[in-house]
C-alpha cells in the first residue's frame, strides 16, 4: 500500500518518542529545579566555581558515553528486531567492558591532573578535592549514558525516562541537604552520589529489557568482537569529544579571563542549554532506532522520501521549542535564579539561536551514525573543531564571553550542517527538500520576531513588572501566544501541506494522553491550511 511504510515507521517514531518525552519532561522539571535551587544557594561567584568544576570532568570525559550508548542505541535496535538473543548478550557484555575500561581510565586521569588544575587556577577558588570529587563523576554517568542509550536500543523509552527521572530524583533531594550544609562540594557530591546510583539502577532495568530476548548468562566477548565494536565507537567517542570539547574547553579557557561572578553567569546560560539539550537531544537518540528502522522495513525508493519525512518532522516542534527558550530568557531566568545574574538572559538567548541553527546537523548526524558512517561524522566534527580552537585562541581573550557563545554555537554549528548535508547526500543519495526546510526556518525566524513583539506590547499595555509573579504572567502569556501563532504562521509560509498534517495526525494517535493535547493542536493547524488554500482558490 501506497505510503505504508512511513505510516509504520511513524507510528513506530511516535511509539518510541511518546514516553521519553514524557520521562524527559519530567526530567526537565526535576534538573531545572535542582538547578534553581542549586544557582540560589551558591550566588553567581560559587557557581561559577561548581561550573569551572564541572567543565573540569566534562572536559576530562569528553567522550561521554565512549559512544556506547549510541552504538547500544543502533546495534541492540537491530539485534532486537531479529529477535538475536545471543547477538544482544554479546553486545552488551562487550560494549560494557569498553566503557568501564576507558571510564576507569579517564577517572584516575582526572584525580591524578586534579592537584596541577587547582595551583594553575588557584584565582578562581578552585579546589582540588572538588575536582577528585568531579572526577568521580565521570566512571559514573558513563554507566548511566549507557544503560539509557542501551533502553533506547530495545525501544524500551519508557524505562529509560525511570532511570532519567529517578536520577534526577535523588540528585535534586541530595542537593538540596548538601550544598546548604557544604556549599560546592556539597553540590558536586549529589551528583556523584546520583549517576553512581544510576549505574547501578540501569544495569537491573537492562536485566528487564533483555528478559523479552534472551536469558541473563555472563559472557567473555572475544578480542574479534571487542575490537568491531571498538570500531564502532572510537569515531563516536572522538565526535562527542569534539562537540562537547570546546564548549568545556570554553569554560576553563575564560577562567583566565573573567571573573568567577561572569563564569557563574555562562554556567547558568549553559544549564540553560543543558536543559534544552535534554530534550533534543533525546528526541536525536530516539531517531537512531527509527532511521535504522527505516533502512530495514523502507525499499531504496522510499528511503528518500522517508529521510526528508524524518528530518522534517524532528525540526517542526523543535525550532519553536528553542527559539521560545530563546525569546523567554529574560523573565525565565530571572523567575528561576533570581536577579543576580545579570548577564545570563542575554548568554542563553544567544545560545539558543545558535542552537536552533544547529539542530538540522543534530539530526544529520544521528541518520549518518545509525548507517554505520561515525569515521565520516568524526571527521566533519574534527574540522568544525579545528576552526572553533583558531578562533576562540584568537578572539576570546577580547571578546570573551560572547565571543566563545558566537564562535561555538554559530560558527561551529554552521560548519557543521553544511558538512553533514554534503556527506548525507553524497552517502545516501539524498535529495533534500530545501525549499520545505527554507520554508520552516524562515516561519520560525519570524515566530521569534512576533513572539517578542507580542511579549513586549504585552508586558507595556498590561503594565507587567519585574515582581515574581509578573514573570509568571509573561511566561503564561507567552505560551498562549506561541500555541495560538505558530500554525498560522507554518501555514502562511507553507512550511506544512495537508498530507503532513494528516501524517502527523496519525502518528499522534498512537501518543495517549498526549494527543489530547496535540490532536486538537493539529486539528487547528489542518484547519487553517483548509482555509487557506479556500481563500487562495
Amino acid at each position: 500500500m501506497e505510503g505504508s511504510s512511513e505510516d509504520r515507521i511513524g507510528m513506530r517514531a511516535a511509539r518510541l518518542l511518546y514516553p521519553l518525552f514524557v520521562g524527559q519532561g519530567f526530567s526537565v522539571v526535576l534538573t531545572a529545579l535542582t538547578f534553581i535551587i542549586v544557582a540560589r544557594i551558591l550566588g553567581p561567584s560559587s557557581y561559577g566555581i561548581y561550573t569551572f568544576a564541572f567543565g573540569f570532568s566534562a572536559l576530562v570525559n569528553g567522550f561521554l558515553a565512549f559512544g556506547i550508548g549510541a552504538y547500544f542505541s543502533s546495534m541492540l535496535s537491530r539485534l532486537a528486531y531479529k529477535n538475536d538473543g545471543e547477538g544482544i548478550l554479546r553486545s552488551l557484555f562487550g560494549g560494557y567492558a569498553i566503557a568501564g575500561t576507558v571510564g576507569i581510565i579517564l577517572t584516575l586521569l582526572g584525580m591524578s591532573i586534579s592537584g596541577y588544575v587547582a595551583g594553575a587556577f588557584g584565582h578562581v577558588g578552585i579546589s582540588q578535592i572538588i575536582l577528585i570529587v568531579v572526577s568521580g563523576t565521570i566512571l559514573s554517568s558513563m554507566m548511566n549514558g549507557a544503560a539509557f542509550g542501551a533502553l533506547i536500543g530495545f525501544s524500551r523509552s519508557g524505562l529509560a525516562s525511570i532511570l532519567t527521572v529517578t536520577v534526577d530524583i535523588i540528585q535534586l533531594l541530595l542537593s538540596i541537604v548538601l550544598t546548604l550544609k557544604f556549599g560546592v562540594i556539597g553540590a558536586v557530591s549529589a551528583m556523584l552520589i546520583g549517576y553512581i546510583f544510576g549505574a547501578l539502577f540501569g544495569v537491573y532495568l537492562i536485566y528487564i529489557a533483555m528478559s523479552k530476548y534472551c536469558k541473563f548468562r555472563i559472557i567473555i566477548p572475544t578480542k574479534a568482537e571487542l575490537r568491531g565494536i571498538f570500531s564502532f565507537v572510537w569515531p563516536i567517542a572522538t565526535t562527542n569529544l569534539l562537540n562537547t570539547g570546546m564548549q568545556n574547553f570554553s569554560v576553563l579557557f575564560l577562567g583566565l579571563y573573567v571573573t568567577t561572578a561572569a563564569l557563574g553567569n555562562y554556567g547558568v546560560a549553559l544549564k540553560g542549554l543543558a536543559l534544552l539539550a535534554m530534550i533534543h537531544s533525546a528526541f536525536g537518540s530516539g531517531l537512531l532506532p527509527v532511521f535504522s528502522t527505516a533502512k530495514s522495513m523502507a525499499s531504496e525508493q522510499e528511503l528518500n522520501r522517508i529521510y526528508n519525512m524524518i528530518i522534517h518532522f524532528a525540526l517542526l516542534p523543535m525550532l519553536p521549542f528553542v527559539l521560545f527558550i530563546g525569546v523567554m530568557a529574560g523573565p525565565g531566568l530571572n523567575l528561576l535564579v533570581g536577579q543576580n545574574f545579570t548577564s545570563a538572559p542575554l548568554y542563553l538567548t544567544l545560545i539558543a539561536l545558535g542552537t536552533a541553527i544547529g539542530l538540522f546537523g543534530l539530526y544529520l548526524s544521528n541518520l549518518l551514525i545509525s548507517g554505520g558512517y561515525t569515521k565520516s561524522v568524526m571527521k566533519i566534527n574534527f574540522i568544525s573543531a579545528f576552526f572553533q580552537l583558531a578562533l576562540m585562541l584568537a578572539f576570546v581573550p577580547s571578546e570573551k564571553i560572547v565571543g566563545a557563545i558566537i564562535i561555538i554555537f554559530f560558527v561551529g554549528n554552521i560548519i557543521e550542517a553544511v558538512l553533514f548535508e554534503r556527506y548525507a547526500k553524497k552517502l545516501y543519495s539524498i535529495r533534500f527538500e530545501f525549499k520545505k526546510l527554507a520554508r520552516l526556518y524562515s516561519s520560525n525566524i519570524v515566530f521569534a520576531i512576533i513572539m517578542a513583539v507580542l511579549l513586549g506590547l504585552s508586558m507595556t499595555f498590561l503594565n507587567i513588572g519585574f515582581a515574581t509573579l509578573d514573570y509568571i504572567i509573561y511566561i503564561v502569556l507567552g505560551l498562549l501566544e506561541a500555541v495560538a501563532i505558530y500554525p498560522p504562521i507554518l501555514v502562511l509560509f507553507g512550511a506544512v501541506n495537508e498530507g503532513d498534517l494528516i501524517s502527523m495526525r496519525h502518528a499522534a494517535s498512537g501518543l495517549g494522553r498526549i494527543n489530547v493535547v496535540l490532536g486538537p493542536f493539529l486539528g487547528y493547524a489542518q484547519y487553517l491550511h483548509r482555509l487557506f488554500i479556500s481563500v487562495r482558490v
